[in-house]
Order: structure tokens, then sequence, then C-alpha cells
């Protein structure tokens, strides 16, 4: 059972990668979901948008979880996700891995996204000045994001013996180094 959530508004420079909202669980030993914290960039142009992120993810979440749409898959989609023609109009690439079809949680975002713009125009946000600006933060944000990706490429890079790896097996060894482990 969920017993707690946070909703944090960050610098998006400070985001795990160039989205504006991202959600994590914390489980129990059982596996069952007991915190929810929901990360939002900080939209520093208007509060409501914050809020508006904020809820998209939630009802993301909530969605999936319930949905048996499991959190590493949503990751790892979301982290090697590259634009693709949407499908319905292939002359637009997707702008959100969220968008694209071929998501694991596709139909949970597009829920979540109808809840966040009918919420958007009971508070008077325009929905095309929103999403430019949202899409604006993360197109802003593209080098920073590559950088810090190459920087984790280079860090594990420079682990001399990779953990839970022999040394005779480490990057570098000879095949002859451990054939003799092979059983047949």
């Amino acid at each position: 059972m969920i017993q707690k959530i946070t909703i944090e508004v960050i610098e998006h420079r400070d985001q795990r990668y160039n989205t504006v909202g991202d959600w994590r669980f914390v489980r129990d030993s059982e596996g069952a979901p007991t915190e929810l914290t929901i990360s939002v960039s900080n939209i520093q142009f208007d509060n409501t948008m914050n809020m508006l992120i904020a809820l998209h993810e939630f009802v993301e979440a909530i969605l999936c979880e319930l949905g048996g749409v499991k959190e590493k898959d949503v990751d790892q989609f979301d982290l090697n996700w590259k634009p693709r023609p949407v499908f319905w109009d292939t002359d637009r690439l997707t702008t959100e891995p969220g968008e694209d079809y071929m998501a694991p949680y596709y139909s949970q975002h597009q829920l979540a996204s109808a809840v966040e713009r009918l919420c958007a125009d009971r508070l008077y946000q325009h929905w095309g000045r929103y999403e430019a600006i949202v899409d604006k933060v993360v197109e802003d944000a593209e080098v920073h994001f590559a950088e810090k990706a190459l920087d984790q490429i280079v860090i594990a890079s420079e682990i001399e013996e990779p953990v839970g790896v022999p040394a005779e097996r480490a990057p570098g060894a000879s095949a002859t180094d451990f054939d003799d482990d092979i059983p047949f």
C-alpha cells in the first residue's frame, strides 16, 4: 500500500534523463509499493505548469502500477528512446517517449495526458503554449543530457576490474586465461 507520495520540484538538469517529469516507487520486501516520488522540472514561468506535470506523472505511475507495467520497463524504454514517426502521421516525429506507440506504457501515458489536458483547460492554460514551453525546456537541455550520458560511459570505462568479474576475465584478458573453465 502506498503510504507516502512526494512531489519534488527540481532543476531540469537534475532529472535522471531529459524529461520534465519522472516517477519512482519504493517497494517493501514483498515488492509492494510503499512510496511514490515524482520529480518535476521547475518550469519557472508558471507554477501551474509544474502542478500539471506532477498530475500527469501521478496518473501515469498509478495506472502503470495497477496495470502491471513494470517501472524498470518504463525506465529502460525511456532511457533508450529515440524519436520515431507518429503512426497516424508519418511526417511528424514523436516528441517524448510516452507518445511512441511502442512504449510499454503508451495507453497509461495517453490517459495521463488526457487528464493533464482537461485540467490545463480548467486552469486556463493554453495547451499549445504549455506544450511549447515544456518542449523548449527539453530542447534546451539536449546537450547537457548528452554530456551527462557520455560522462557516465567514461566513468564506467575507467573501472579497472568490473564488479563481480574475476581479474582473469577482465577486459584485456586472453581467452586462453580461462579455457579450462569450459565444461566440455
